[in-house]
């Protein structure tokens, strides 16, 4: 484990009490950082870039917040800030404008196994009994014994992960339906 932190005793052996006096935390990850690297960490860091979000660029902590975790440090603003520090670290004029930033490529998502499906005589979400009109289905999914009513059209997804590019059949504990207007309410 690379950026395991280490913790221990300032010397050997210790006082039967388990304190010895003095005491460190290292972190490996640490250790090996170079000296621009430092330089760079201790001029930026979560505050430093908050202020240069909001002063700088007007950008909220909210906003921030509500992009996407994938995309969120790949933005215009965050490559000028990358580069407004690496400038201060080198020691040479700061960068004032933006430039359009490339996303990073999505990441291949293994596929996941089909779901086993389910055998039963009625429906596991409405308990409808099967017959010769009332047809078994099972979602794609979860793999539970559905009806048709229980997996509307609405509801249906493509799951490309599972093999299905097209929009495939859905119940609706996986896909909840659309909640509608109540007339006369509001």
């Amino acid at each position: 484990m690379r950026d395991a932190l280490a913790a221990g005793c300032g010397r050997r052996g210790g006082r039967r009490g388990g304190w010895c006096g003095r005491s460190y935390v290292r972190s490996m990850k640490l250790d090996t950082l170079k000296d621009s690297e430092w330089r760079l960490l201790l001029k930026g860091g979560n505050d430093a870039f908050q202020a240069f979000l909001a002063d700088t660029q007007s950008v909220s902590r909210k906003v921030w917040l509500s992009l996407p975790m994938e995309t969120r440090y790949h933005t215009p603003a965050a490559d000028l800030y990358r580069r407004r520090l690496q400038a201060m670290t080198d020691g040479n004029d700061l960068p004032e404008e933006l430039r359009p930033v490339k996303p990073p490529a999505p990441k291949i998502v293994e596929s996941k196994k089909e779901p086993k499906w389910t055998d039963s005589d009625r429906c596991q979400l409405c308990k409808a009994n099967f017959w010769l009109l009332m047809r078994k289905h099972h979602c794609r999914k979860c793999g539970r014994c559905i009806c048709a009513a229980c997996s509307p059209m609405e509801g249906w997804r493509p799951l490309p992960a599972m093999g299905h590019p097209e929009a495939c059949r859905h119940c609706k504990v996986c896909v909840p339906p659309v909640a509608r207007a109540i007339v006369g309410l509001g």
